[in-house]
Protein backbone atom coordinates (compact mmCIF):
# COMPACT_ATOMS: atom_id res chain seq x y z
CA UNK A 1 0.00 0.00 0.00
CA UNK A 2 1.25 3.08 -1.13
CA UNK A 3 1.43 5.84 1.40
CA UNK A 4 -0.46 9.18 1.46
CA UNK A 5 0.45 12.39 3.53
CA UNK A 6 -1.08 12.44 6.88
CA UNK A 7 -0.88 15.80 9.23
CA UNK A 8 1.49 15.51 12.01
CA UNK A 9 -0.19 14.19 15.11
CA UNK A 10 -3.20 12.04 13.34
CA UNK A 11 -3.48 8.40 14.42
CA UNK A 12 -2.21 6.54 11.99
CA UNK A 13 -1.82 2.34 13.37
CA UNK A 14 -1.83 0.27 16.21
CA UNK A 15 -0.13 -2.70 17.20
CA UNK A 16 -0.63 -5.14 20.18
CA UNK A 17 1.93 -6.67 21.64
CA UNK A 18 1.14 -9.74 23.43
CA UNK A 19 2.84 -13.02 25.07
CA UNK A 20 1.00 -15.81 23.35
CA UNK A 21 -0.03 -14.51 19.84
CA UNK A 22 -2.08 -17.55 19.14
CA UNK A 23 -4.50 -17.06 22.21
CA UNK A 24 -4.72 -13.39 20.95
CA UNK A 25 -5.41 -14.51 17.69
CA UNK A 26 -8.29 -16.56 18.49
CA UNK A 27 -9.47 -14.13 21.21
CA UNK A 28 -10.06 -10.86 18.64
CA UNK A 29 -11.14 -13.00 15.78
CA UNK A 30 -14.05 -14.24 17.77
CA UNK A 31 -14.73 -10.97 18.85
CA UNK A 32 -14.14 -8.83 16.29
CA UNK A 33 -14.10 -10.86 13.46
CA UNK A 34 -10.17 -9.96 12.46
CA UNK A 35 -7.90 -11.62 10.09
CA UNK A 36 -4.29 -12.31 10.91
CA UNK A 37 -1.47 -11.96 8.02
CA UNK A 38 1.97 -12.91 9.14
CA UNK A 39 5.06 -10.72 7.58
CA UNK A 40 7.25 -13.77 7.81
CA UNK A 41 10.49 -14.49 9.47
CA UNK A 42 12.28 -11.71 8.05
CA UNK A 43 9.57 -9.36 9.68
CA UNK A 44 9.92 -11.17 13.08
CA UNK A 45 6.28 -12.39 11.94
CA UNK A 46 4.77 -9.50 12.67
CA UNK A 47 1.19 -10.13 11.65
CA UNK A 48 -1.43 -7.69 10.06
CA UNK A 49 -4.85 -7.44 11.29
CA UNK A 50 -7.31 -7.03 8.90
CA UNK A 51 -11.41 -6.62 9.18
CA UNK A 52 -12.92 -7.19 5.70
CA UNK A 53 -9.92 -6.69 4.10
CA UNK A 54 -9.41 -3.65 5.47
CA UNK A 55 -5.87 -2.90 7.76
CA UNK A 56 -7.02 -2.24 11.67
CA UNK A 57 -3.60 -2.87 12.91
CA UNK A 58 -0.38 -5.25 14.33
CA UNK A 59 0.20 -7.93 16.09
CA UNK A 60 3.60 -8.89 17.54
CA UNK A 61 4.98 -11.08 20.04
CA UNK A 62 7.06 -9.33 23.09
CA UNK A 63 10.73 -8.97 22.15
CA UNK A 64 13.71 -6.26 22.29
CA UNK A 65 15.13 -4.62 19.57
CA UNK A 66 17.10 -7.87 18.41
CA UNK A 67 14.25 -10.14 17.90
CA UNK A 68 14.73 -11.76 21.57
CA UNK A 69 11.46 -12.84 23.42
CA UNK A 70 11.16 -10.67 26.80
CA UNK A 71 8.62 -10.83 29.76
CA UNK A 72 6.43 -7.93 29.09
CA UNK A 73 3.31 -6.54 29.92
CA UNK A 74 0.76 -6.82 26.96
CA UNK A 75 0.01 -3.77 25.78
CA UNK A 76 -1.90 -1.80 22.79
CA UNK A 77 0.51 0.91 21.42
CA UNK A 78 -1.37 3.92 19.07
CA UNK A 79 1.13 5.47 16.70
CA UNK A 80 0.62 9.23 15.75
CA UNK A 81 2.01 10.46 12.16
CA UNK A 82 4.87 12.87 11.75
CA UNK A 83 6.94 13.68 8.61
CA UNK A 84 10.18 13.72 10.02
CA UNK A 85 10.84 11.22 12.50
CA UNK A 86 14.13 12.89 13.89
CA UNK A 87 12.96 15.95 13.99
CA UNK A 88 9.89 14.66 15.98
CA UNK A 89 12.50 13.16 18.57
CA UNK A 90 14.62 15.87 19.23
CA UNK A 91 11.26 18.19 19.82
CA UNK A 92 10.15 15.22 22.38
CA UNK A 93 13.08 15.66 23.94
CA UNK A 94 13.20 19.28 24.18
CA UNK A 95 9.07 19.33 25.56
CA UNK A 96 9.89 17.30 28.07
CA UNK A 97 9.16 13.88 27.08
CA UNK A 98 11.28 10.85 26.59
CA UNK A 99 12.61 8.19 23.94
CA UNK A 100 11.54 4.53 24.76
CA UNK A 101 12.42 2.95 21.25
CA UNK A 102 14.24 3.80 18.18
CA UNK A 103 14.02 5.60 16.29
CA UNK A 104 13.94 2.59 13.56
CA UNK A 105 13.69 1.47 9.40
CA UNK A 106 11.02 -0.86 8.80
CA UNK A 107 11.68 -2.02 5.66
CA UNK A 108 8.89 -1.41 2.71
CA UNK A 109 7.01 0.55 5.35
CA UNK A 110 7.95 3.76 7.09
CA UNK A 111 10.48 4.26 10.54
CA UNK A 112 8.88 3.93 13.71
CA UNK A 113 9.78 5.10 17.15
CA UNK A 114 8.17 4.97 20.39
CA UNK A 115 8.51 8.10 23.34
CA UNK A 116 6.27 9.21 26.23
CA UNK A 117 4.78 12.56 27.12
CA UNK A 118 5.34 14.28 29.65
CA UNK A 119 3.19 12.66 32.27
CA UNK A 120 4.39 9.22 31.02
CA UNK A 121 2.10 7.80 28.21
CA UNK A 122 3.81 5.50 25.69
CA UNK A 123 2.68 6.29 21.98
CA UNK A 124 4.32 5.43 19.12
CA UNK A 125 5.80 7.74 16.24
CA UNK A 126 4.67 6.71 12.22
CA UNK A 127 6.86 8.18 9.28
CA UNK A 128 5.18 6.75 6.52
CA UNK A 129 7.11 5.93 3.46
CA UNK A 130 5.22 2.88 1.23
CA UNK A 131 2.82 2.42 4.25
CA UNK A 132 0.71 5.28 5.30
CA UNK A 133 -1.33 2.77 8.29
CA UNK A 134 -4.63 1.82 9.31
CA UNK A 135 -7.71 2.75 7.22
CA UNK A 136 -10.81 4.26 9.78
CA UNK A 137 -14.16 2.61 8.06
CA UNK A 138 -16.19 3.52 11.39
CA UNK A 139 -17.25 0.28 11.05
CA UNK A 140 -17.78 -2.35 13.82
CA UNK A 141 -14.26 -3.66 14.43
CA UNK A 142 -12.54 -1.16 13.19
CA UNK A 143 -11.47 1.43 15.57
CA UNK A 144 -13.44 4.82 15.98
CA UNK A 145 -11.62 6.83 18.52
CA UNK A 146 -8.27 7.38 20.34
CA UNK A 147 -7.71 9.54 23.87
CA UNK A 148 -5.29 10.11 25.85
CA UNK A 149 -6.13 9.46 29.83
CA UNK A 150 -3.68 11.58 31.35
CA UNK A 151 -3.04 12.13 34.94
CA UNK A 152 -0.97 15.68 33.74
CA UNK A 153 -3.27 17.73 31.37
CA UNK A 154 -1.89 20.83 31.36
CA UNK A 155 2.18 19.58 30.74
CA UNK A 156 0.81 17.37 27.96
CA UNK A 157 -1.54 19.62 26.64
CA UNK A 158 1.13 22.09 25.71
CA UNK A 159 3.25 18.72 24.70
CA UNK A 160 0.92 17.39 21.98
CA UNK A 161 0.34 21.30 20.83
CA UNK A 162 4.10 22.24 20.75
CA UNK A 163 4.80 18.54 19.38
CA UNK A 164 2.75 17.72 17.28
CA UNK A 165 0.55 20.65 16.71
CA UNK A 166 -2.63 19.79 17.26
CA UNK A 167 -5.57 22.07 17.04
CA UNK A 168 -6.68 22.61 20.56
CA UNK A 169 -10.60 22.42 20.89
CA UNK A 170 -12.04 22.33 24.30
CA UNK A 171 -15.35 20.33 25.66
CA UNK A 172 -17.31 22.39 27.34
CA UNK A 173 -15.79 25.39 29.20
CA UNK A 174 -12.92 26.95 27.17
CA UNK A 175 -10.12 25.89 29.99
CA UNK A 176 -12.32 23.04 31.43
CA UNK A 177 -13.16 23.40 35.00
CA UNK A 178 -11.66 21.31 37.97
CA UNK A 179 -14.14 18.76 37.39
CA UNK A 180 -13.74 18.19 33.87
CA UNK A 181 -11.11 19.21 31.06
CA UNK A 182 -11.12 17.69 27.81
CA UNK A 183 -9.38 19.01 24.59
CA UNK A 184 -9.74 17.30 21.00
CA UNK A 185 -7.55 17.55 18.14
CA UNK A 186 -9.65 19.56 15.69
CA UNK A 187 -12.87 20.46 16.11
CA UNK A 188 -16.65 18.46 15.81
CA UNK A 189 -16.90 16.57 13.34
CA UNK A 190 -13.16 16.95 11.87
CA UNK A 191 -11.49 15.74 15.22
CA UNK A 192 -9.22 13.03 15.09
CA UNK A 193 -8.47 11.93 19.04
CA UNK A 194 -8.66 13.63 22.29
CA UNK A 195 -6.66 14.26 25.68
CA UNK A 196 -8.79 13.44 29.06
CA UNK A 197 -7.40 14.71 32.10
CA UNK A 198 -7.85 11.59 34.15
CA UNK A 199 -5.90 12.07 37.60
CA UNK A 200 -8.49 11.51 39.72
CA UNK A 201 -9.37 7.96 38.56
CA UNK A 202 -5.50 7.17 39.02
CA UNK A 203 -3.82 5.54 42.12
CA UNK A 204 -0.50 4.99 40.67
CA UNK A 205 -0.56 8.69 38.52
CA UNK A 206 -0.06 6.30 35.36
CA UNK A 207 -0.94 7.92 32.04
CA UNK A 208 -2.19 5.78 28.72
CA UNK A 209 -4.05 6.30 25.58
CA UNK A 210 -7.08 4.09 25.33
CA UNK A 211 -8.60 3.31 21.65
CA UNK A 212 -12.45 2.44 20.97
CA UNK A 213 -13.37 -0.75 18.69
CA UNK A 214 -17.16 -0.18 17.30
CA UNK A 215 -19.40 -3.07 17.87
CA UNK A 216 -23.22 -3.69 16.96
CA UNK A 217 -24.36 -4.77 20.21
CA UNK A 218 -22.73 -4.44 23.24
CA UNK A 219 -24.24 -7.58 25.23
CA UNK A 220 -23.08 -10.15 22.37
CA UNK A 221 -20.09 -8.50 22.43
CA UNK A 222 -19.34 -8.93 25.91
CA UNK A 223 -21.00 -12.26 25.61
CA UNK A 224 -18.08 -13.54 23.23
CA UNK A 225 -14.96 -12.25 25.24
CA UNK A 226 -16.19 -13.56 28.47
CA UNK A 227 -16.42 -17.17 26.79
CA UNK A 228 -12.82 -16.08 25.66
CA UNK A 229 -11.08 -15.53 28.34
CA UNK A 230 -11.97 -12.11 28.72
CA UNK A 231 -14.61 -9.64 30.89
CA UNK A 232 -15.69 -6.22 31.09
CA UNK A 233 -14.11 -3.83 33.80
CA UNK A 234 -16.36 -0.85 33.36
CA UNK A 235 -19.71 -0.18 31.98
CA UNK A 236 -21.58 -0.92 29.72
CA UNK A 237 -22.27 3.00 30.60
CA UNK A 238 -24.88 4.68 27.78
CA UNK A 239 -23.08 8.44 26.75
CA UNK A 240 -23.97 10.93 24.15
CA UNK A 241 -20.74 9.29 22.02
CA UNK A 242 -22.17 5.49 22.28
CA UNK A 243 -22.69 2.85 25.03
CA UNK A 244 -19.04 2.47 25.98
CA UNK A 245 -17.22 -0.53 28.21
CA UNK A 246 -13.54 -1.15 29.45
CA UNK A 247 -12.52 -4.63 27.93
CA UNK A 248 -8.89 -6.22 29.29
CA UNK A 249 -8.41 -9.21 26.88
CA UNK A 250 -7.03 -12.32 28.20
CA UNK A 251 -3.29 -10.91 28.99
CA UNK A 252 -4.35 -7.61 30.37
CA UNK A 253 -4.43 -5.12 27.65
CA UNK A 254 -7.05 -2.94 27.60
CA UNK A 255 -9.34 -1.36 25.06
CA UNK A 256 -12.88 0.02 24.87
CA UNK A 257 -16.23 -1.49 23.22
CA UNK A 258 -17.95 1.34 21.42
CA UNK A 259 -21.76 0.46 20.54
CA UNK A 260 -23.16 3.36 18.20
CA UNK A 261 -26.92 4.52 20.22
Amino acid sequence: MSASPRPTGVPTWLDLMVQDVERAKTFYGELFGWEFEDQGEDYGHYTIIQKDGVPVGGLMAAMDQQGNPVEADSVWTLYLAVEDIEKTVADVQAAGGNLCMGPMRVPGSGHMAVISTPSGAAVGLWQAVEFSGFELPLKPGTAVWFEAMTSNFDADLAFYRDVFGWDIAWMGAEGGTDEFKYVTNGAGESSVAGLCDAHMFFDDGRSYWRTYFMVEDTAAAVEKLTAAGGRATDGPEDTEFGRITTVPDPEGATFQLQQPL
